[in-house]
């Protein structure tokens, strides 16, 4: 177990909240139970989301599946479980499968979040990828609208879960963008965003997640895992990766986790454990490669174990 800390000056992260435009309309899942994505009366408008529909949203707490070869979604955001933020968007949690073909999301990508609306008890929402289904972020806006936020929370007194599950030969590819594991931008400790990511069902999975850059458990009291049983996880940014604590020293009771029992994971940039907050990594077996160095608690508020 190797410990350290070190003492250096501090950096902020502005947050900037993604937002539907005016004149963009909204698609939404109307079924309360399970449905194909490919079948019009589900939605909200009644056809089938196109490229101009900005969000695609599940949040009645039904489950839309994909699972026909072909291409869905488009250059707008796609959020699976949403709290609302000031729209017409329905409140609630949110399912996602993909077994095959691939989904396209432009901007913002969302699973499980609370963002300025009345609920203030716990939801949970998840993002199953599987088999020959892919998630595919293709960056069409710059800044923070670029990420993929799991457990994003920005409402006091509420909690949410967002699960994301990359199995079986299933891919996620964020390209360039971070994946966010846990997190919120209100300032507050009361407002609590747990994001989990599963990859690899087994040690012969071929799964594979694709990331410019991770963090996981980023500011305050949130907290991101990592559960992977196989598969490959590449983060491809020399943008610094961190586990546990992202922004600065008020990220000092963030947690992220990571645990690897096979598979391989390769990181371009630092690799960070327990930088601002507490990070722990428990490496069973696989292997983790970094171009760049790894450090464990990297600075005064952080603390890093593995």
């Amino acid at each position: 177990m190797l410990r350290r800390k070190l003492l250096v000056g501090l950096c902020f992260v502005v947050y900037v909240a993604s937002a539907v435009q005016e004149g963009q309309a909204a698609n939404t899942w109307k079924l309360a139970g399970t449905g194909s994505w490919t079948t019009p009366a589900n939605w909200s408008t009644g056809a089938v989301p196109v490229a101009a529909d900005n969000p695609i949203a599940i949040t009645t707490g039904g489950t839309a599946i994909i699972n026909a070869a072909g291409t869905y979604g488009g250059s707008g955001e796609i959020w699976v479980g949403d709290g609302g933020n000031g729209n017409a968007i329905p409140n609630g949690a949110g399912n996602l499968q993909i077994s095959a073909g691939t989904l396209v999301s432009g901007t913002y990508f969302g699973v499980g979040r609370l963002f300025g609306s009345a609920i203030t008890t716990s939801t949970t929402s998840t993002l199953t990828i599987s088999g020959v289904g892919s998630l595919v972020k293709t960056n069409s806006l710059g800044g923070s609208q670029r990420d993929m936020e799991v457990g994003w929370n920005n409402l006091a007194g509420g909690k949410t879960m967002g699960i994301v599950s990359v199995l079986s030969g299933g891919g996620l590819s964020v390209n360039i963008s971070a994946l966010v594991l846990g997190t919120n931008f209100n300032g507050s400790n009361a407002a609590q965003g747990v994001g989990i990511l599963n990859l690899g069902a087994n040690s012969s999975d071929t799964a594979t997640v694709a990331v410019g850059v991770l963090w996981a458990g980023k500011n305050y009291t949130n907290a991101g895992i990592i559960n992977m049983l196989g598969g490959t996880f590449t983060i491809g940014s020399v943008q610094e990766s961190r586990i546990g604590g992202q922004g600065g020293t008020g990220d000092s009771g963030a947690y992220g986790f990571m645990s690897q029992a096979a598979g391989t994971t390769t990181s371009a940039g630092a690799f960070q454990v327990g930088a601002y907050g507490l990070g722990v990594i428990n490496l069973a077996a696989g292997t983790i490669n970094t171009a760049s160095w790894t450090d464990l608690g990297r600075y005064s508020s952080g603390f890093g174990v593995g």
